[in-house]
Parts: structure tokens; C-alpha cells; sequence
């Protein structure tokens, strides 16, 4: 349980995918960062493991023996982090994935412009 705790000071210091803005509708960048813990089938660690490897916007940072991973999930320029993640439910044989950390950054917000005008609602990526 200590590991998980330790999860947002581990993810600042060693995440390679960490902090990679992606764009928004409006043309500004922003951060959305996703830390979940899955939980695979053990006779289905290392199919899955690779799934996930290969997933872009996905990056495993720990995995244990009895099949739990500490995965970070991020935005792609293509798809949102909660699209991937609902994807990664799919992958034969993990039983659970569950959102154990999130961090979002807009520079926009850090900026206030009373004369902007509003942005879009959703940030979903047009096509």
C-alpha cells in the first residue's frame, strides 16, 4: 500500500511519459496524467504486460508476481487518456483496473484573460 502512496513523487521523478502536453480543441496544450493500478489473471501477466507496452500513451512503472501493475495513462495527440483506459479493461485477462491517481494542467487555467472568450467544454480531441 506504501508503493501506491509513493505513486505521485514516483511518477514526477521517473515517468518518461509524464508531463507530455497534448493539444486541446481550443489550441492550447495541456497535461492529463492517469495513475491506475490493474490487476491481470497470473497466466496472463506477460500477454498483457505486452499489450500494454505497446499502447501508446501507456507506460508500466512496477508489476508484482501475483499480476498487479502500477500504469501510468496519458493523452495522445489521437485519444484521451480515459479512452485508453477503458480500452486497457479489455485486454484478456485483466480483472480489474481501477484510477488511483489523476493530475490535469491547463496552462490557460494558470493564466487568467478576462477578454478571452470561453473555451470549447470538451476537450476530446477533434477529428
Amino acid at each position: 500500500m506504501q508503493r501506491l502512496r509513493d505513486l505521485p513523487k514516483f511518477m514526477s521523478r521517473r515517468c518518461h511519459c509524464a508531463g507530455t502536453p497534448t493539444s486541446t480543441t481550443n489550441g492550447n496544450y495541456s497535461m492529463n496524467i492517469c495513475g491506475c493500478l490493474a490487476h491481470v489473471a497470473p497466466d496472463h501477466t506477460s500477454a498483457a504486460a505486452r499489450v500494454m507496452k505497446d499502447t501508446q500513451g501507456v507506460e508500466i512503472h512496477a508489476e508484482t508476481e501475483d499480476g498487479r501493475f502500477v500504469v501510468v495513462v496519458e493523452d495522445t495527440p489521437s485519444r484521451l487518456a480515459s479512452e485508453i483506459i477503458m480500452d486497457l479493461h479489455q485486454i484478456p485477462g485483466v480483472i480489474s483496473l481501477t484510477l488511483t491517481y489523476h493530475h490535469f494542467e491547463d496552462p490557460a487555467d494558470a493564466h487568467p484573460q478576462p477578454d478571452a472568450p470561453s473555451p470549447t467544454p470538451s476537450r476530446r480531441p477533434t477529428q
